[in-house]
């Protein structure tokens, strides 16, 4: 597809946009677009300088010895203005469908359906999302910047499994959406933008947080830490809150119901996110290592002897074909457009 590095759209746009739907709550987010800031270890370099893209690798370990060379790290404000993050923002500059219907023999012709991923986009995006989750996590749920040492805690043996984790979550969590949204449009009869990313964001949300059979079963959350839980919610609430900006996409509120607002977080033993059904009913989703609670009208009850729960449905169309890679012989092809990077990362498939 010649033009797949060429893809464009709209990252502003004046105006408001849908009313958000029930559990949705994007009026507070302070903290959600955290950036890190380090002093070198280095003698002679005094500057405080961002992490970005160039100095850091394409997995969690690379950012863990970017941060292990820290003399110092500092947790800054930064901005979820989809302006400020540029193309990477958009998600039909990260992947593009090729225009080939989906249609019965597809599979043995030449024309059959593609999804052409842009790696080192991918890269960045996925970086980018990461080191954002790492400083929500470091500022909000560990304080490094006011009660700990600061140097002394970037040598404990844990920051290593805690980036680890993160990177990990973020990954697969973002790349999940990034599918989803692409096959809709490939291989699943779906064009419109907004109802794309209702289901991928809906299928990231099943697969890596909770669904409502895994409540109806009284199960735990999905992801095996707190921290990676933190950062599979955080990517989710972020590419919502993004695409709630743009043109085009915005209109995923009036296809999904999710449960995201900002979470607060204690420590990295107890998360509370915290929702509006009505004016006078509230319900707390109390995420701990090792259970997940909802709290409703200020009395804590296990999920599974709860007969509420939270929001969590697609309203939109459902897809024409299933989304597997196999359906209409659907290629997934992975390449750079603007670097050089050219190993194809090892996403799960959703």
């Amino acid at each position: 597809m010649s033009g797949r590095c060429r893809a464009w759209c709209e990252v502003e746009g004046p105006g408001e946009g849908p009313p958000l739907p029930e559990g949705m709550d994007f009026s507070d987010l302070e903290g959600l677009c955290y950036e890190i800031e380090g002093v070198p270890g280095s003698v002679g370099e005094e500057e405080r300088r961002p992490l970005d893209e160039g100095e850091l690798g394409s997995v969690g370990e690379d950012i863990y010895r970017s941060l292990e060379r820290l003399r110092e790290v500092r947790v800054v404000e930064g901005s979820c203005d989809v302006l400020r993050w540029g193309s990477i923002a958009c998600t039909e500059t990260l992947a593009v469908c090729s225009q080939t219907p989906c249609s019965e023999g597809s599979s043995a012709r030449a024309d059959a359906p593609a999804v052409y991923y842009n790696i080192d986009r991918i890269r960045s995006w996925v970086r980018k999302h990461a080191l954002n989750n790492l400083a929500f996590i470091f500022k909000q749920c560990l304080k490094i910047d006011k009660s700990r040492d600061r140097e002394e805690w970037l040598r404990e043996p844990l920051l290593r499994d805690l980036v680890k984790n993160v990177y990990q979550a973020t990954e697969e969590t973002a790349l999940a959406y990034l599918q989803v949204h692409e096959r809709a449009h490939c291989v699943g009869g779906i064009m419109d933008e907004g109802e794309a990313t209702a289901l991928g964001l809906y299928e990231a949300f099943k697969r890596y947080i909770f669904d409502k059979e895994q409540m109806r079963r009284g199960h735990a959350y999905k992801p095996a830490t707190i921290e990676s839980f933190l950062a599979s919610y955080l990517t989710i609430l972020r590419i919502a809150y993004h695409h709630y900006q743009m043109p085009g996409y915005r209109d995923f509120v009036k296809y999904v119901r999710l449960p995201l607002v900002k979470p607060r977080c204690h420590g990295l033993d107890l998360v509370l996110i915290e929702y509006y059904k009505s004016w006078k009913l509230r319900y707390h989703i109390i995420v701990r290592p090792d259970r997940l609670f909802i709290e409703w009208s200020g009395v804590r009850i296990r999920i599974v002897e709860i007969s509420e729960e939270p929001p969590l449905d697609y309203r939109g169309r459902r897809p024409s074909h299933s989304l597997s890679p196999s359906d209409c012989g659907l290629y997934e092809v992975w390449a750079p457009c603007d670097g050089t990077t050219w190993v194809r990362p090892q996403y799960p498939t959703p």
